[in-house]
This record gives structure tokens, sequence and C-alpha cells, in this order.
């Protein structure tokens, strides 16, 4: 793996218009689709205020000129149609050895 910070990297983002694959070329970007990933994984294992707490700490931070999605239902139904896998924030590195 590169430790290029500026590397191109295709990200999983859960933004309002949908679960977006997008490439993102600076690191601070990719650093905050890791943390808004995570803590979306965190609110559909716990469902606590906590975990909403998490959420929404992301109102209204864009990547790419997409907003991060905050609001649980809609990460509820996103989830619920399978749209959504919080196990990948980077779709292009999964390992093919299945």
């Amino acid at each position: 793996m590169s430790t290029d910070p500026d590397r191109a990297d295709v990200v999983r983002l859960v933004t309002t218009d949908g679960v977006r694959d997008i490439e993102v070329t600076d690191s601070d970007a990719r650093s905050l689709a890791g943390k808004h990933l995570s803590a979306v994984g965190f609110y559909l294992a716990n469902g606590t205020d906590e975990s909403v707490d998490r959420l929404t700490a992301f109102q209204g931070a864009r990547i790419a000129d997409l907003e991060l999605e905050t609001d649980p239902d809609v990460i509820d139904a996103l989830d619920d149609s399978g749209e959504l896998d919080v196990g990948e924030l980077y779709p292009s590195r999964r390992a093919d050895w299945r």
C-alpha cells in the first residue's frame, strides 16, 4: 500500500444522495470518510443515543460536494435495502481470495 497522503483511493460514502463510491485524493477527506463510516457502523450495531450523537457530529460535513448522511431513519432504510455495507471503506481494495 502506498504511503502517499494524496494518492487517489475509491472510498465508500454514505451521503444524503445514497451510498456512493468515489475517488478521493485528499488524506483528510479519506480520514473523515472513515470516521463517518465508523459512526454509521456504530449506530447500526447499537442504535443508542450515544450512537446517534456520533452521527450528529457529522452534520453538514461534505466530501467532494456530497453531504454525509446523519439521519438515523435514512441510514436504517439504506441498511434495510441492502445498499449499505459499512465494512467496505475502500471497496476497490477488497480481497479476492474466496
